[in-house]
């Protein structure tokens, strides 16, 4: 997983994925790829700049891809994802889910 704050985007050494208050919004932004590629770390700049740009921070899920994982499992990993944010305290109402090309669906 992968979270950017409007400071620092680091996919080896990723930010705690806490609340940092009860009303925190987050975007959970699925990267594209067709489902085939999980271009997450190639777009690190993007979500960087979303985060600037919203005062948010982003939470990016990379998902398993085909043809080794076929369908449903990428949409399953960002399920999963969403349900990790729940877990950890984020409010539903909360979660902005934002995607590119086939992680639209």
């Amino acid at each position: 997983m992968i979270v950017a704050c409007a400071t620092t985007v680091d996919v080896a050494k990723p930010l705690e994925v806490k609340p940092q208050s009860l009303e925190e919004n987050i975007i959970l932004y699925v990267p594209g790829g067709g489902f085939i590629v999980s271009d997450a770390p190639s777009l690190k700049w993007v979500y960087l700049k979303t985060s600037q740009e919203l005062r948010q921070r982003v939470f990016v899920p990379c998902y398993r891809v085909a043809p080794t994982h076929l369908f449903p499992h990428a949409p399953h990993d960002v399920y999963t994802a969403y349900l990790h944010l729940l877990h950890v305290g984020f409010k539903a109402k909360n979660i902005t889910v934002m995607g590119i090309s086939a992680s639209g669906n």
